[in-house]
């Protein structure tokens, strides 16, 4: 540059719209849809209001990426929310299965006190006379060889633990035998196993239901 020659000024910094700023940072907050559609919709309200600035504003890229990462992170968010309640799900299942299979199998044993352990802390545990009346009932179908599940879903209720209903398939040696049960589905237990117990089960008899409790 030559001496006599005046230096470029250096042009002036647009402000960055903070809607645009505000959008971005909502956009791509992970696990949080609502709040991610919310970043998308700011993003698009942003954008707008930029392009009316007549270039008094900045942050047409933020925006633009706002609306993009908004669209994304709710499509990631809700396949994550629909995978994790799907394994949830899967998971109150197989332990149902598993806790009145076992507690089936344990009370034809003669095994109360293992029996007793499958029944949630929230109710009463049937007694001794109730366990073994419940197993001389059911005698006749043979050895139960597992429980299938059905068909399982949550009550309605006000209680911190949930109560979950299942329609069941009792497989003894005799073959296959209709019934149902309700669980308590309990949270920060030890371990994985006693997450979901018992506190009613039906076997569908010929001469009439089996059912523990015998009162409601």
């Amino acid at each position: 540059m030559r001496l006599d020659e005046e230096p470029i000024p250096s042009p002036e910094r647009r402000p960055l719209s903070g809607m645009a700023i505000i959008a971005v940072v909502l956009a791509f907050l992970p696990m949080c849809v609502p709040l991610n559609l919310v970043g998308c919709v700011l993003g698009a309200l942003a954008k707008r209001r930029i392009a009316a600035s007549g270039g008094a504003l900045g942050g047409r890229g933020a925006a633009t990426a706002a609306i993009w990462g908004g669209i994304i992170m709710t499509a990631a968010g809700w396949w994550a929310f629909v995978s994790l309640t799907d394994w949830a799900e899967g998971m109150v299942q197989r332990q149902a299965s598993s806790a009145a299979a076992a507690f089936v199998h344990d009370v034809q044993q003669g095994d109360y006190e293992a029996a007793a352990g499958w029944w949630s802390p929230s109710v009463e545990t049937p007694n001794t006379a109730a366990m073994a009346h419940f197993a001389e009932a059911i005698a006749a179908f043979g050895e139960v060889d597992g429980v299938g599940v059905r068909v399982m879903q949550p009550l309605p209720g006000d209680t911190l633990t949930p109560v979950w209903s299942a329609g069941l398939v009792f497989n003894f040696g005799s073959g296959p035998v209709s019934g149902s049960a309700r669980y308590d589905v309990l949270m920060g237990v030890s371990t994985v196993e006693e997450m979901v117990l018992l506190r009613r089960i039906v076997i569908e008899g010929p001469e009439g239901d089996v059912v523990l409790p015998e009162s409601p």
